[in-house]
């Protein structure tokens, strides 16, 4: 592969917006490549969300943006609705506090807008947590 081609693939790789990003070389002066890395315009519709939240072990809401709703619907178990699909989102999740314990995230079969957490112990038993989430989408 070119060494010009690998720099301008390597610029893209670091930038935030080489999304649909096209690759230009520009000459070679004393051996030395310019690579320019020009992003195209996002399809209409398409665009970037961010939602987070930190809930409480009862499962009420401390404090969120962009979250729709939250139920707590057994111990340990929440349930968590987002405006859209987050199905092709990146999220995460974490206990709050000084209380060890572990959780797990996942999607709800058929609801692309829900997300279930599950909370635990430290020894691995449900138990209601404290804790946070984060999802991020980019379309």
């Amino acid at each position: 592969m070119d060494w010009r081609l690998s720099l301008a693939r390597a610029l893209i790789r670091g930038s935030e917006q080489a999304r649909g990003a096209h690759i230009m070389s520009y000459g070679i002066k004393a051996g030395l490549a310019l690579a320019l890395a020009i992003a195209t315009p996002a399809a209409a519709g398409t665009g970037m969300a961010e939602f987070w939240g930190s809930f409480n072990s009862n499962g009420t809401a401390r404090t969120v943006s962009g979250v729709a709703a939250v139920q707590r619907t057994a111990l340990g178990s929440y349930r968590i609705t987002f405006p859209r699909a987050v199905t092709t989102c990146s999220w995460q999740a974490t206990i709050i506090g000084a209380t060890p314990g572990m959780l797990t995230i996942a999607t709800v079969s058929g609801q692309p807008a829900i997300l279930n957490v599950l909370t635990f112990a430290a020894n691995g038993a449900a138990a209601d947590r404290l804790f946070s989430i984060l999802v991020k989408c980019q379309d």
